[in-house]
């Protein structure tokens, strides 16, 4: 590990004959020149004391940055409280003092920057921790914000514990004393970038990466917030089962609030890995290519939407063509099919006269090219239709929208097609662009898909216990910090 000291170099860092610099770029310039002259009556009151703790812990650095304000001329009198002449002695005093090597000990100059300005501070120290050659193969680092600006020390602090993360340690001389204490400073700000992070995480439903921040901020496998992570995330991925038993490891240590949060999650899981039910299957695909389609997976969205389509459209068959069912597709399946359709001679009649790409229908095949003229055959005017088939003037309504919705989505299937077979892609301009070309005017493509889970099952899609446990994970951190 490559351990790396930084410090701001301030006024009361070098004191000559016992006291500060009164103008210390005028005077720290005028030391310089004589240079070795007057070395025994310089001190360095407040990184000598510091240094020296740290040789004697065996915490010695590999490498000192001192970091020294240089303002432009155009600063005139605050020009005179420059530290880089302080710094520029205080490296050759290190290196003398303790026997390092000249390259041992590095100064940084903030050159044109003001020093008293927190954001130039900030923007110069990112850039400095990132790019300056000093930093280069260092792995963590100490911080000694005690001299220079409040502005300067907070920039120092901010950029240390976004470059090093929980690798950066806050080192404080308090005045009056000799030996420096450590502060949980650079933890704190640490913590306060990771849960800044998980936060947004958890709001874009990213679980993957926020169970990573979890593990950083010590909630690792087992903790509350990380199974409730996990279990989300494996069902973001439709598997349901190991949702449910992802939830086992924390249960013993739940609170009874926790407990009954882990068993409705575990219900949930239970009931949509078992699919008997359809309608709450299909609700959890609808909120699921929600998902897809607000955070930008606009390939994986588009699967799910054609997925949801057909899925949408063979609930819709089982429910008013009964009893004709387009769950298998497997050769046996076909047959019964085909033998079920021979009991309905006007159906039958209404599908042999179709063709699909100058090809007759292959009216046993379970897709959606033939559930969907099934659809239209409800909506068609067929005296011959057998009366249980029948449907009132509001479910006549309600079948027609959805079929319209339907007709929209299928007109992504080329477009899924093409992705999954020889390697397209998918946009939210393109998915959007499709469905209203069929609408035959922009559509809200979320809007309707609630609203033909809602005209397919009559459930709302409502909340969604995945946003919920996304929520009471950033609550449970919330009440543990």
């Amino acid at each position: 590990m490559t351990l790396i000291f930084i410090a701001n170099v301030g006024l009361r860092d070098l004191s000559h004959a016992g006291l500060p610099l009164a103008s210390p770029r005028a005077e720290g310039e005028a030391l310089l020149a004589r240079w070795p002259e007057g070395e025994t009556d310089l001190a360095l009151p407040l990184l000598e004391p510091t240094l020296t703790y740290l040789r004697g812990r065996g915490q010695f650095p590999e490498r000192i940055v001192l970091c020294a304000s240089d303002q432009p001329e155009s600063a005139g009198e605050h020009r005179q409280s420059d530290t880089l002449p302080a710094a520029k002695l205080a490296q050759r005093l290190l290196c003398r003092r303790f026997r390092l090597p000249d390259q041992s000990v590095v100064v940084l100059a903030a050159t044109d920057r003001n020093p008293a300005l927190y954001d130039e501070m900030y923007a110069f120290f990112r850039w400095a921790l990132a790019e300056h050659k000093a930093f280069r193969g260092a792995d963590a680092c100490l911080v000694f914000p005690v001299g220079g600006t409040p502005a300067a020390n907070t920039g120092l602090l901010w950029a240390a514990a976004e470059r090093f993360g929980a690798a950066c340690r806050v080192l404080y001389l308090r005045q009056g004393t000799t030996m420096p204490v450590f502060l949980d400073a650079g933890r704190q700000l640490h913590l306060a970038f990771l849960r800044r992070s998980l936060l947004d995480q958890l709001r874009r439903r990213q679980f993957a990466a926020a169970q990573a921040n979890l593990e950083s901020m010590g909630y690792g496998p087992g903790t509350y917030p990380y199974v409730l992570a996990d279990y989300c995330l494996r069902r973001l991925n439709f598997d349901f089962r190991s949702a449910a038993a992802a939830l086992g490891p924390t249960f013993a240590a739940a609170t009874p609030a926790r407990r009954a949060t882990l068993d409705a999650a575990a219900r949930e899981a239970d009931t949509l890995a078992g699919g008997a039910e359809e309608t709450i299957l299909l609700v959890e695909l609808a909120r699921n290519t929600r998902h897809a389609y607000e955070s930008g997976a606009y390939l994986d969205c588009l699967s799910r939407l054609v997925r949801l389509e057909e899925c949408a459209a063979r609930l819709l068959v089982a429910r008013r063509l009964p009893p004709l069912n387009f769950d298998s597709d497997t050769p046996a399946a076909r047959e019964r099919r085909l033998r079920q359709l021979e009991a309905f001679p006007d159906l039958l009649a209404y599908l042999s006269g179709i063709t699909v790409a100058g090809e007759p229908l292959a009216r046993e095949r379970a897709n959606t090219v033939v559930l969907l003229h099934l659809l239209d055959y409800l909506l068609a005017e067929r005296p011959q239709r057998p009366p249980e088939w029948g449907l009132s003037p509001e479910e006549r309504d309600r079948l027609g929208e959805a079929r319209r919705i339907l007709g929209g989505l299928a007109s992504l299937n080329r477009q899924r097609n093409r992705a999954t077979h020889a390697f397209g892609g998918a946009s939210r301009e393109d998915i959007d662009g499709l469905y209203a070309q069929a609408a035959g005017e922009p559509r809200d493509i979320l809007g309707d898909l609630d609203r033909l889970v809602g005209l397919v099952t009559g459930a709302s899609c409502g909340s969604w216990l995945v946003d919920g446990l996304a929520e009471e994970i950033a609550a449970a951190l919330a009440r543990s910090s």
